[in-house]
């Protein structure tokens, strides 16, 4: 690391590197404790590619153990395809809506592509909540199952037919790989159920991640470095990476907890990167924001907390505008 800093320092020097691409990638030291903000965040020390087997040698919080080079990681279950589970037939079928297309199955990072409903496209296979698809151009990424038709969109009237995710997709050909519509990494064991039987598996996708340990809310790290977004942690004796709008440093402002209101029809979701099934909200529905985690709002709730995305709360009630039969409303304020 440091020869490669060096090295692009030479280069900035001789013209040859912008400046911002140097203060971008250069670490920067830290050397301070931080809270976790959320559960199952995990401490990354491997990313895998589509196609890498694993050892899988148990499961644990909805996730499989497999083994690394330096000891054992945990994989998302919806990210690994066992060898006693068959694997899904590619299929055509349509984007139910206006849909984002991603490189990275967490949907994160600058999408590849926004298709419009009816967009034909090939589904190449399930993970979980999400689906990895090959676009009309030949590009590959990856977008949320529920986006997914298995027909073209008819319309009818004033309103639409056709299948979403809720029943025109071949769901039984795909493994759910322990996925549940609350939290992105449980499971439900079931009474009388058989114990794991170790085996082999395949990674299902690029930049699958490894974790050593899985944190949860207020558990505390210390922050070696970050670099960009992202920061080097140790959590006990484990070290590697995290998200740093995962993060809380003692010094930062006090967030201050304000009054919600709900757009129509806003996602609530009870993990972090929004990839469990969603629950609709009725327009101003009230929440209580006690965080921020980038473009994301924490909201509490009367059993724990959720995730409501930022641009879907307004901070005023929404007013309806007389009888308006369009459902006219005021511009909220963000």
């Amino acid at each position: 690391m440091k020869r490669m800093l060096c090295w692009m320092l030479a280069l900035l020097l001789l013209g040859l590197v912008p400046a911002a691409a140097v203060a971008e990638d250069a670490p920067v030291p830290v050397e301070k404790d931080a809270t976790v903000l959320v559960d199952q965040a995990g401490v990354a020390v491997k990313t895998f590619a589509r196609g890498d087997r694993v050892n899988v040698k148990d499961l644990r919080d909805g996730c499989y153990v497999v083994e690394g080079e330096s000891g054992d990681l945990l994989v998302e279950m919806w990210l690994v395809r066992l060898d006693s589970e068959a694997a899904a037939a590619p299929f055509t079928a349509y984007a139910g809506g206006n849909i984002d297309v991603f490189p990275s199955p967490y949907l994160e990072g600058e999408k590849l592509a926004t298709l419009y409903m009816n967009t034909l496209l090939t589904v190449e296979d399930r993970l979980g909540p999400v689906m990895r698809v090959t676009m009309m151009d030949g590009r590959v990424g990856y977008t949320l199952a529920s986006g997914i038709s298995m027909s073209p969109i008819q319309y009818n009237g004033g309103g639409s037919s056709g299948g979403s995710d809720g029943g025109d997709i071949p769901i039984g050909n795909f493994g759910s790989g322990g996925l549940t519509v609350v939290r992105l990494l449980s499971t439900v064991r079931q009474e009388n159920e058989q114990p794991f039987a170790p085996g082999s598996g395949t990674i299902l996708a690029d930049g699958a991640e490894g974790y050593v340990v899985l944190l949860n809310r207020g558990d505390t790290v210390f922050v070696k470095e970050k670099t960009g977004s992202i920061c080097t942690v140790q959590a006990g004796e484990a070290v590697g990476i995290m998200p740093l709008r995962l993060l809380a440093f003692a010094d930062d402002p006090a967030y201050e907890a304000w009054d919600g209101f709900a757009l129509g029809n806003a996602p609530l979701h009870r993990h972090w990167r929004m990839l469990d099934e969603e629950k609709k909200l009725m327009m101003n529905t009230k929440l209580l924001v006690i965080g921020e985690i980038g473009k994301i709002c924490m909201v509490q709730l009367e059993d724990g907390y959720g995730f409501v995305p930022l641009d879907k709360i307004s901070r005023t009630m929404i007013v309806y505008n007389g009888g308006d039969s369009s459902g006219g409303w005021t511009d909220p304020v963000l």
